[in-house]
């Protein structure tokens, strides 16, 4: 309970956010495209300095035959905060995707991001960084199994002089899923699922644990 009383001690804030990312892309060679991106966000904070930013971004995306496909992007988003004395901030971002068809019945996956947000904390944003890597497994005709395993870590950054929100220090997390699907009735699937995730932060009232498991039907 002791993390629920601490985030209620923090003045939360609710957002509004506009925003535009637009690219112009260029076919290299077949299955090989390369781009260059520009945008725009404003984000309308309810408590503290409104924040608006610009993102320039250059992409490939490539597809090497039927088993691999890669994309990946990176820039730099800046940060503006509207009425405070707090310097601009330049955040490097990228994003990365990787596909690959290991055998017919085997695919291997791994992405990773970083990324600038506004936090739910008065005065805050976000840089997140975050890396995942799964396994698809068909083990009969029609039962699948899939495993996946990430980690990120956020640091939070002041959007003025004092932050509102000191205390929350910056947090790791680690995170773990599991699923076994089958597919029937021709058009029906279901699947049962178990997911655990353990936040560690630099304030230690703000650690936690969640665990969760389900069943899904479609």
């Amino acid at each position: 309970d002791s993390i629920f009383e601490n985030i209620a001690a923090q003045q939360l804030s609710d957002m509004k956010e506009w925003s535009t990312m637009d690219w112009v892309n260029y076919q290299v060679v077949p299955g090989l495209t390369a781009g260059v991106g520009a945008g725009f966000t404003y984000d309308n904070m309810s408590v503290g300095p409104d924040i608006t930013s610009e993102q320039y971004q250059g992409r490939i995306e490539w597809k090497a035959g039927n088993k691999l496909t890669v994309s990946l992007s990176g820039g730099l988003d800046d940060l503006q905060f509207s009425g405070s004395n707090t310097p601009d901030l330049l955040s490097p971002t990228f994003s990365f995707a990787l596909q690959y068809q290991l055998f017919e019945t085997t695919a291997l996956s791994l992405s990773a991001s970083r990324g600038a947000t506004p936090s739910y904390f008065q005065s805050q944003v976000t840089e997140s960084t975050s890396v995942i890597a799964g396994v698809h497994q068909r083990l009969f005709k029609r039962l699948s199994l899939d495993v996946t395993g990430g980690y990120g870590t956020t640091a939070y950054q002041g959007t003025t002089a004092s932050p509102a929100a000191a205390g929350i220090g910056n947090y790791d997390s680690t995170s773990f899923s599991v699923s076994l699907s089958t597919s029937f009735l021709k058009r029906a699937t279901a699947s049962i699922f178990y997911q655990a995730s353990y936040n560690n932060s630099g304030a230690a009232n703000f650690n936690y644990d969640t665990t969760q498991v389900g069943l899904t039907i479609g």
